[in-house]
């Protein structure tokens, strides 16, 4: 079988990562679609002119990747997937999780970030996001009130309900991987009750803005938040 997209690997590479790259090349262009089956594996060495262990790998890699999903079987084989950005937030995550990262860190981060998405999001928030935003405050207050332990997630995910209306997901991409690293590092930390009294009221400030529809106050009032949360996790190293 001819493949017009897929030919001999060049013998200056390794093999596996050549074939590796022209299938990515392929679902990357459309060539090949989410659900498409690829010929079997000893078409695929005949096609790349390597051996069935050279392919294999190559496909192994990708089905780590996301890319494939292999399946065993009469009516197994390699069948294209479709791209999850979950996967892919996952390996960014790792990435970043093995960099010793400190509070100056996520803040300049946020700083850079946070702040420049405000109009966007003002741009396209509407009733249901406000209103996710409203329950996630007051989830947040009443677990508060019933002394329970800090829900980290809860206040996260605030955050990560102003970045969806971005409707951009590499933007919704970048910033989840930061919020879910800043997460791991604020469970490490444990900062006591000050800080999850601080978090709560600077989210009902930014939302009150929102409400209010003031650009340049929720602009302020999350730039206020960010020195706010540096503040009190520097205090928490000392």
């Amino acid at each position: 079988m001819r493949i017009p997209y897929l030919k001999k690997t060049r013998k200056n590479k390794r093999l596996s990562e050549n074939i590796a790259n022209q299938i990515k090349k392929a679902i990357f262009e459309q060539k090949l679609k989410a659900g498409d089956k690829l010929p079997p594996e000893i078409e695929l060495s005949k096609i790349f002119g390597t051996s069935r262990t050279t392919t294999r790998e190559a496909l192994r890699f990708l089905e780590v990747s996301g890319l494939l999903t292999i399946k065993a079987g009469q009516d197994g084989g390699a069948f294209v997937t479709r791209p999850d950005i979950t996967h892919f937030q996952t390996v960014m995550l790792d990435l970043i999780k093995a960099q010793e990262l400190t509070v100056e860190h996520f803040t300049d981060a946020r700083m850079i970030l946070e702040p420049n998405i405000i109009q966007k999001v003002m741009e396209n928030i509407n009733r249901e996001k406000i209103e996710l935003l409203e329950e996630n405050v007051n989830k947040a207050e009443d677990e508060l009130k019933e002394g329970k332990p800090r829900n980290v997630s809860i206040n996260i995910s605030f955050h990560k309900i102003l970045v969806e209306c971005t409707e951009n997901p590499l933007l919704i991409l970048i910033f989840n991987t930061i919020f879910d690293c800043l997460a791991t590092y604020l469970r490490a930390k444990n900062p006591k009750r000050k800080y999850a009294d601080d978090v709560v009221y600077s989210h009902k400030e930014i939302l009150k803005r929102i409400k209010e529809g003031r650009v340049e106050l929720v602009r302020k009032a999350m730039i206020d938040h960010i020195n706010g949360v540096n503040a009190i996790l520097n205090k928490v190293d000392d």
